[in-house]
């Protein structure tokens, strides 16, 4: 029986390049999507290049209803989920709304993804949460810590921290 991984903006970039990687190696890849056309197409391509089996999932990382709905859909369909990736992420900007919706998608979108789906996660599932390099702590650098250079990038490693 194959696995089961969820990958949220898997619909292009890192996403995408995880989402094939999985299909070549036999996983079952539900490709995570704001847009469900989106998702849709990228399931197709990747499909036509691995002969995986991907499925499109719509699910907005900044909706509660969205994540609801996905969870639903998933449990109505009896699947369960082996492996998730938080993924879905944005490039934002540091000031007022921008900021907000930065830290919203960046921060409360995995968190939300994570404890919505958590009923479908198989016992020892792993969860994985895909970060830029401003936000990680691994490379963090305590000497500069509050110092970035611009107050773009100064949001981008609040969010993704």
């Amino acid at each position: 029986m194959a696995q089961t991984v969820l990958i949220t903006g898997a619909n292009r970039g890192i996403g995408q390049q995880v989402a094939s990687t999985l299909a070549r190696q036999g996983w079952d890849v539900l490709i995570g999507a704001r847009d469900r056309q989106k998702g849709d197409a990228a399931a197709a391509r990747l499909r036509k290049v691995t002969g995986g089996r991907l499925k499109a999932v719509e699910l907005d990382v900044t909706s509660d209803a969205s994540v609801a709905t996905a969870a639903q859909k998933l449990r109505d369909g009896a699947i369960l989920i082996d492996a998730l990736v938080n993924n879905a992420g944005i490039h934002g900007e540091a000031r007022g709304s921008g900021l907000a919706r930065t830290i919203e998608t960046n921060f409360f979108g995995p968190l939300r993804v994570t404890l919505g789906l958590l009923p479908l996660l198989r016992d020892r599932a792993s969860v994985t949460n895909v970060t830029s390099a401003l936000g990680s702590l691994a490379s963090l650098d305590p000497a500069t810590v509050g110092c970035s250079p611009t107050p773009h990038s100064r949001a981008m490693r609040s969010s993704r921290t």
